[in-house]
């Protein structure tokens, strides 16, 4: 159970605009260990990844295994002026005990070209970590976490 690592598999979910939640139960996709990737989804309101709090319920640390050593990629990326911004619903995010362990590398970023927008993934107000969620290697010092919002003040006119 868990732990597994299989870096030609890849989990993929973009471009699915009616998708409103994802939830990934305790040791699915644990040998999914290539990369996790959410583009696109602009009616995607919550993601929860594992077990979040098994610390809590047990004396016994359980956890979740997902994407064991898998790279991490949330983004939003748009280049021009007219089109949707990708996750515009996105309000939390939980990664569960033990979600992506021995991660390599891990980005929660906004990526948007538009010089008029005055916030990226808008609503997003929450981000959850649970015990041992996206703990790197500690043989290797290369981990990298890179969460980047993109907020824009307008110019006051004096």
């Amino acid at each position: 159970m868990g732990g597994g690592r299989n870096e030609n598999k890849s989990f993929v979910i973009e471009d699915c605009e009616k998708l409103e939640s994802i939830t990934i139960g305790l040791f699915s996709f644990s040998d999914f260990s290539k990369q996790f990737l959410l583009r696109n989804l602009t009616s995607l309101t919550t993601v929860t990844i594992g077990m979040y709090g098994s610390m809590s319920d047990r004396d016994i640390f359980s956890p979740s295994y997902n994407f064991h050593c898998a790279e991490l990629v949330i983004e939003s990326k748009r280049s021009n002026l007219v089109s949707i911004l990708d996750l515009p619903t996105l309000v939390s995010l939980t990664f569960g005990d033990g979600a992506f362990l021995l991660f390599p590398y891990a980005r929660i970023e906004s990526k948007s070209f538009d010089t008029t927008l005055l916030i990226d993934i808008p609503k997003l107000t929450e981000i959850k970590f649970g015990y041992m969620a996206l703990q790197g290697n500690e043989d290797d010092m290369n981990c990298t976490l890179v969460m980047k919002g993109n907020i824009r003040k307008k110019m006051v006119e004096r």
